[in-house]
């Protein structure tokens, strides 16, 4: 966990983290929403004028804010999303184990989030983010069963973003959809230039 992250969970009254679980998640979300849109108007680049200064890309990524310090949204989003999945847990009770009624939203949040993380990109802390997500849902009285099927779709979503991540890209010049290794040399029009 984040060493703010720590240190925040260790003090006060359970009940007030509750409170401030879903504000503190949605805040977080928006910052990833932000990040990720900056990370795919300019993947890898400087953003134009001021926007460089609010959202600098280092090593080639976009994973922060600059706020007079630079802020790592993706690490404050382990202790925001573990609070609000363990806050809406809570409230669910029972309903955790039904597949539909609880399960589905809870994962439903992890994946959002873990897939605005990996756009910055950063597909390493989306594991994390995962992980400890499905942890969270898990220890709350999810079933084995949707545990395991999360799994197995994460496990062939991983090994698809290893094959075939950096083989998909499409030109800014022509729009044309290229793809690398091991389909060196073909393109293929979308449907905004066609």
């Amino acid at each position: 966990m984040a060493p703010s992250g720590d240190a925040a969970s260790r003090g006060g009254d359970y009940q007030i983290w509750r409170k401030l679980a879903l504000p503190m998640f949605l805040l977080t979300l928006a910052g990833l929403v932000v990040i990720a849109m900056v990370a795919v108007a300019w993947p890898g680049k400087k953003a134009p004028g001021a926007l460089n200064s609010l959202f600098p890309v280092v090593n080639g990524a976009h994973r922060w804010i600059y706020l007079g310090a630079q802020v790592q949204v993706a690490e404050i989003a382990r202790f925001t999303l573990t609070a609000w999945l363990a806050a809406h847990a809570a409230k669910l009770g029972s309903k955790v184990r039904s597949f539909n009624e609880g399960f589905l939203p809870l994962v439903g949040s992890v994946v959002a989030v873990a897939l605005l993380v990996k756009v910055e990109p950063s597909v390493s802390m989306a594991v994390v983010l995962g992980v400890v997500g499905v942890t969270v849902i898990f220890t709350a009285g999810a079933k084995v069963p949707h545990v395991v099927l999360v799994a197995v779709i994460a496990v062939v979503g991983l090994v698809l973003i290893y094959l075939f991540g950096a083989a998909l890209k499409i030109l800014p010049t022509t729009g044309m959809l290229t793809l690398g290794a091991p389909f060196v040399g073909i393109a293929i029009p979308t449907k905004a230039y066609v």
